[in-house]
């Protein structure tokens, strides 16, 4: 049976495909890469190595090959032999013009032209609004544009959830997390024991939690941490959503029976909403390494580059904002917001507080090195080493300051507040993760292209 009666590819705006009617779902970015190779050879036999080159760019790694003819078979499974055919030394796809969208268009077009040219006007303009190939052309293309801004706003609503929990590890101070004053996050944790009415979680926290609370508070501490640094770079995102989700029930809990709260409870179930909104988009795949990592090591070292650009403008302005602090200490400087306004006792009520990093100028400097670092490192596989010497350093300079624990962080106006080094530790644990990840993709073996 010939299966090309039944198939119907698309161009004009995303790549898609229709087999009896009914859209097929073509695969990851590798196997739609194919699809489209394929198509642009107008039935042309597509040489295995030309594939290759399109799919990988030089950088392919020894199982390239296999991955291709994986993506091949499924392919034809979904489309039919009789659509994608096998040769010696390649593929060819075989369609009728009027099985792919722009043959059709083509076609309409030049009939209109020689309706025009013949002075049938009236006949010309009939075709087109009969068939409405324009309308179509430009819907799907509105489509596609429409599916890309999605991803920015989905990969944008990851990265804010990251921000979120990097913004508050601020305040979570080891070793005590404020048993030994009766703040931080003991005093949420010993309000439970006087308002909540809720029997379990009252007992978990009376017989679990405050009897080991140091070591509760660097569990919270760490798994926030990696929430944050995860989230960041959209690694294992739809399993660190669901963490997340679950991590912000206790919070929503200890927030509501805080009898000092002045917190709106109500967010916490927005963050929980939203956590598992990033679950069921695998939000990971839109501006995240989930997504990369997939796609070969060409988009790789595109991602690095992009990750080593946000490291240099994070060190350059983490530079700025310690110009008035020492080069080496325990004192740093705010790169977020700390801002408020006076209240009538004269103090300072602070309500646009985000404090996500602290800065002095070695630490500045040593961002902005690393960054540059995955910049140059992002040229090419054999400069690949380049990148993993910045992510190491990252990732060292991110486990110095895990273990110096707490900041002297100087406000504006002069006075001093100890605060966690941990926001600091996820945002460059973040950009070490990211660093080594992707130079390790880009540096994939890259295998001569073969037409055999």
């Amino acid at each position: 049976m010939d299966t090309r009666a039944t198939v119907e590819l698309g161009v004009l705006g995303a790549l898609r495909a229709r087999a009896t009617g009914v859209e097929v779902d073509i695969g990851p970015p590798q196997r739609r890469t194919v699809l489209a190779v394929l198509i642009c050879g107008a039935s042309q036999v597509i040489p295995t190595g030309r594939l290759l080159d399109c799919i990988w760019d030089d950088t392919a790694s020894p199982s390239a090959i296999g991955s291709l003819h994986t993506h091949v078979s499924r392919l034809r499974k979904e489309l039919g032999p009789d659509v994608i055919v096998r040769h010696p030394y390649g593929y060819a796809l075989q369609l009728r013009p009027d099985q792919l969208d722009a043959d059709v268009f083509s076609s309409w077009v030049r009939r209109g032209r020689s309706s025009v040219a013949k002075g049938q006007l009236h006949g010309a303009l009939s075709l087109l609004c009969h068939h409405r190939v324009m309308t179509t052309a430009v819907r799907t293309r509105s489509s596609a544009l429409v599916e890309r801004a999605s991803g920015w706003v989905i990969g944008g609503a990851r990265i804010l959830a990251g921000l979120l929990w990097l913004a508050n590890l601020h305040w979570k101070i080891p070793p005590t997390f404020g048993e030994d004053s009766g703040g931080g996050l003991y005093k949420y944790s010993e309000s439970v024991t006087r308002n909540s009415t809720w029997a379990p979680f009252t007992w978990v926290t009376e017989e679990l939690i405050l009897p080991n609370f140091r070591f509760f508070g660097w569990v919270t501490l760490v798994v926030e941490i990696l929430l944050a640094l995860l989230l960041l770079v959209g690694y294992r995102t739809r399993i660190v959503a669901l963490v997340g989700a679950a991590w912000s029930v206790p919070i929503l809990l200890s927030v509501i029976y805080f009898d000092g709260a002045d917190e709106w409870s109500w967010s916490y179930l927005m963050m929980i909403g939203l956590h598992l909104l990033l679950f069921a988009t695998d939000a990971g795949r839109h501006l995240g390494l989930d997504g990369v990592l997939g796609r070969g090591g060409v988009a790789a070292q595109r991602a690095l580059t992009i990750v080593g650009s946000v490291a240099i403008g994070v060190g350059v302005l983490g530079l700025f904002v310690a110009r008035s602090v020492s080069f080496v200490g325990s004192e740093a400087a705010l790169l977020g917001s700390d801002a408020g306004f006076a209240d009538p006792d004269g103090g300072i009520t602070r309500r646009w507080e985000l404090k996500f990093v602290f800065f002095n100028p070695l630490w500045a400097l040593l961002t902005i090195l690393f960054g540059v670092l995955f910049v140059i490192g992002s040229r090419g596989a054999r400069m690949a080493r380049l990148a993993l010497a910045g992510g190491a350093g990252f990732g060292v300079i991110a486990v110095v300051v895990f273990i110096t624990q707490s900041f002297d962080y100087l406000r504006d106006d002069g006075g001093v507040q100890v605060v966690s080094t941990a926001s600091n530790a996820a945002l460059w644990g973040a950009f070490a993760l990211a660093g080594v990840l992707l130079a390790r993709r880009s540096s994939a073996v890259a295998v001569p292209a073969s037409d055999g």
